[in-house]
């Protein structure tokens, strides 16, 4: 235990050292691992024969050595891990910690390890007992845990987990020692708490807590906003200077973006300073931390007004450093393409354009074998082209040709099932926005979408929406309008758009529903009443709200005026 535990922490200084330089690390990695198949050996025979002779901190060091080594376990050696750590947990409660027990749930995580349901549910029960005993870095490895670990697994395989009780009782005992959380326990809680908002905002647990959850931290952070924001922003402008990795800033712009804070500009200036610093040695910065920072500030710019944090004014800087990276990770996965796209959305999102002539450039060899990278090129494409500067004619040749290699590529697909709900969203809209002439496929590609969002309604799949849904009808709407064609009631089309509204609307908002409503009254398309009163209830909603939702509301309600209603609509 002592050995290989010494071993891991020298490797994690010399990773550290190496990142901080520039130099690669698979070459320590290779040393290490003529430790591996011995160690598997020791644990499978020694372990589960006497492991009433290790004392519990010499097994949680074996298992974090497992996951910072990044050792290879069959599942021999992980049942008997498991088997091991639940005795433990049940003979040798004396000797477990905060720190013991939260370390065994990281390292699982680390290891993408995925132990059984009544581990984690007794891992969650023995971790309460410590929260308030246990350290800032305690702290950070459980809920670090329970985010990656928890709450994917145990909330989709249904209720009766004391999932709740463990995310309050973890904010009260963060609340009490916020206060002694150094520079990485306070950025990777940040980060933890907004993947954590992330997930359950996106959804897609079996029994529904993901919204209680989301409601707990929304509280907390909103009844305490004066303190906890506050008190975390002094927090940061303090420890700024230890911000010496760029994981540090990636962690924390992510967080404030996930969990929607209010972003002053002191604290986002002193930030921004400092990591433009870091930066300019663009060696200490991967290109998925650029991504990750420019979507990160990207959502910023839709909490904070951009006037205020002047965003977009950042940009410039952010794009050479893409421009750097695309030469220097020319041999990574995909050239990196995912990343590369993300950055350029992102990008477009703030409201910052680069020159067709950049994103030609950029685009040349991104990988275009993966649908997400897809997707997201041709609503790049499609948002650049709607703004094209001057001069530019023989480039924009090149990006519309560009466009359509991509639609052939997603239009020859096998399906769209595994695709996000943000995707089929993306897609449409550009397809309806791209104009005619320019993608020789739109018009099957968009009927295709389409299909996809009627299936997911009809199988009553939960990756649907009231965006996707309003997009669709506008999308296909538009350009029938466009190609001046007959009316859309085809296959009872419109019945199954009336019956989408129906139980999607209340999830769109104010222009979403005027989309609607345009093509709606275009096509004379009557509405039953209760698909009129979902919508009253959306206006309802905007008259109550600031200045811009009032006026947004009184011009919905004058386009409702318009609508033809039949009272005796299924």
């Amino acid at each position: 235990s002592n050995s290989v535990y010494g071993i891991a922490v020298i490797m994690e200084y010399l990773k550290r050292e190496c990142k901080r330089e520039g130099r690669r690390v698979e070459e320590l990695k290779n040393r290490v691992k003529v430790l591996n198949e011995r160690l598997n050996v020791v644990v499978e025979n020694e372990w589960k024969k006497k492991n009433m002779r290790w004392k519990v901190q010499e097994m949680s060091n074996v298992v974090w050595v497992y996951a910072v080594l990044e050792y290879e376990m069959n599942e021999r050696v992980k049942n008997v891990m498991e088997q091991g750590l639940d005795e433990m947990f049940q003979r040798k409660r004396q000797e477990l910690s905060g720190e013991t027990v939260s370390i065994v749930m990281w390292s699982f995580k680390t290891m993408k390890y995925r132990p059984s349901d009544e581990f984690m549910k007794k891992w969650m029960r023995i971790s309460l007992e410590f929260l308030n005993k246990s350290s800032p870095q305690s702290l950070t490895h459980s809920i670090y845990a329970y985010v990656s670990v928890i709450v994917p697994n145990v909330l989709r395989n249904g209720g009766g987990n004391p999932v709740e009780e463990y995310l309050e009782r973890w904010l009260v005992a963060f609340r009490l020692n916020m206060g002694a959380f150094q520079c990485a326990e306070l950025t990777t809680t940040l980060y933890s708490l907004g993947k954590l908002r992330w997930m359950c905002e996106k959804g897609g647990y079996s029994c529904g807590d993901g919204e209680v959850l989301m409601d707990l931290m929304d509280g907390f952070f909103g009844m305490h906003e004066e303190c906890v924001q506050h008190e975390l922003y002094a927090m940061l402008l303090v420890r700024i200077d230890e911000f010496n990795e760029m994981k540090a800033f990636v962690n924390v712009f992510y967080g404030m973006a996930k969990l929607k804070f209010n972003v002053t500009e002191s604290i986002f200036n002193e930030m921004w300073t400092k990591f433009e610093r870091m930066v300019k040695n663009s060696s200490g910065i991967s290109m998925n931390e650029v991504s990750s920072v420019i979507l990160s500030l990207s959502e910023m710019d839709s909490v904070v007004k951009n006037e205020v944090l002047m965003v977009k004014s950042k940009m410039k800087v952010l794009e050479k450093v893409v421009d750097v990276k695309m030469v220097e990770e020319s041999e990574g996965e995909l050239r990196n393409g995912l990343n590369v796209v993300n950055s350029l959305c992102g990008m477009i999102r703030i409201g910052y354009h680069p020159s067709v002539k950049t994103v030609n450039e950029w685009m040349i060899d991104v990988g275009m074998e993966d649908e997400k990278v897809l997707v997201r090129v041709l609503w790049s494409v499609v948002k650049i082209l709607t703004h094209l500067r001057v001069g530019e004619c023989e480039e924009v040749k090149k990006m519309e040709k560009n466009l359509n290699d991509v639609c052939e590529t997603l239009n020859g697909l096998d399906g769209m099932r595994n695709w996000e709900v943000c995707e089929l969203s993306m897609v449409m809209w550009a397809l309806e926005k791209v104009g005619d002439g320019v993608v020789e496929c739109g018009d099957e590609l968009l009927k295709k979408c389409a299909r996809e969002v009627e299936r997911r309604f009809c199988e009553k799949d939960k990756r649907l929406d009231g965006q996707c849904v309003s997009m669709m009808i506008w999308s296909v709407g538009r350009r029938k309008m466009r190609m001046l064609e007959g009316g859309i009631n085809e296959n009872g089309t419109v019945k199954m758009w009336m019956k989408m509204l129906e139980e999607y609307g209340r999830g769109m908002n104010l222009i979403e529903w005027w989309n609607v409503l345009k093509v709606c009254v275009f096509f004379e398309i009557q509405f039953p009443q209760q698909v009129m009163e979902v919508c009253s209830k959306v206006v309802e909603w905007g008259i109550s709200g600031g200045a811009s939702q009032i006026q947004r509301a009184n011009e919905l309600k004058l386009m409702m005026q318009l609508v033809h209603v039949n009272q005796d609509a299924e």
